[in-house]
């Protein structure tokens, strides 16, 4: 049985074609499979921001939030509204929190938040040290700052009358 060459060219290039045919039907499927991975993607986020569960999550920090200030609050309870306090002592105590942030060789920024539902009057006495973090030389304010904070209030403040630590000992 003699094969034309037509015939043969078919059977040749049969595996070539089937070869061919499976590889563009696999990227159609794998496109396919993405269309459909990103819409479900899509479905699962709007079904999650639908859903109440975030808001509650934000609830409860609020909440716990609001129990830690009631119960610094009770605690500064003691605190007369009309005196001087020391910084220091009500960081100690959790009543304000303080950041600071060296500006220069004669500057700080002191930044003070308070974390009671009560009005303080805080001071900065002078001689209070501020040590640095690293490789920076330590400071030490050389006059007074008075602050008052109202309830929950947050105040910075630019000191430059600073001076450095070296060889004083009186640091607070």
């Amino acid at each position: 049985m003699a094969l034309d060459p037509l015939s043969i060219l078919g059977i040749v290039a049969a595996p070539f074609i089937a070869w061919f045919v499976l590889r563009a039907a696999l990227q159609i499927a794998k496109g396919m499979l993405q269309a459909i991975g990103r819409g479900m993607r899509s479905i699962l986020l709007a079904l999650w921001h639908a859903t109440p569960f975030p808001r509650r999550i934000d609830a409860f920090r609020i909440r716990r939030e609001e129990k830690r200030v009631d119960r610094l609050t009770t605690r500064a309870a003691t605190l007369s509204d009309s005196d001087d306090h020391d910084m220091v002592e009500l960081a100690r105590q959790g009543f304000v929190r303080v950041t600071t942030e060296g500006l220069n060789i004669t500057g700080v920024h002191v930044t003070v938040e308070s974390q009671i539902n009560k009005p303080v009057r805080m001071v900065m006495p002078a001689g209070t040290q501020f040590v640095s973090d690293g490789a920076h030389q330590n400071m030490v304010s050389s006059h007074p700052v008075r602050i008052d904070l109202a309830p929950r209030q947050k105040v910075s403040h630019t000191s430059g009358r600073l001076t450095t630590s070296k060889g004083l000992s009186a640091a607070r």
